[in-house]
């Protein structure tokens, strides 16, 4: 009953590390994947004061940059610079 603000936690690292793959060990870098039953899905983070939202569908990823300057980041194992948005194919 309620939201129980201690589970949330959880539940972004099962989608944002999870889901997406999202690592920051050595840069940004995200392999996400995205189960057969699901048309999409998709979040907004912050990264290093860069707002970034990515957006998973049944045939792509696609990052936007929507606040901040230009980052470096590697989508499915090939680096972008981040300036506007990339779209990367999961196929």
């Amino acid at each position: 009953d309620g939201l129980h603000i201690t589970s949330m936690p959880g539940s972004w690292l099962g989608i944002a590390q999870g889901f997406a793959g999202m690592r920051t060990a050595n840069g940004l870098s995200l392999n996400p994947f995205i189960p057969a039953e699901w048309k999409g899905y998709g979040f907004q983070f912050d990264y290093r004061g860069r707002l970034i939202r990515l957006e998973v569908g049944a045939g792509s990823a696609k990052l936007k940059l929507l606040k901040g300057k230009p980052v470096t980041v590697t989508l499915c194992g090939t680096a972008y610079t981040l300036a506007d948005e990339v779209e990367h194919s999961l196929a």
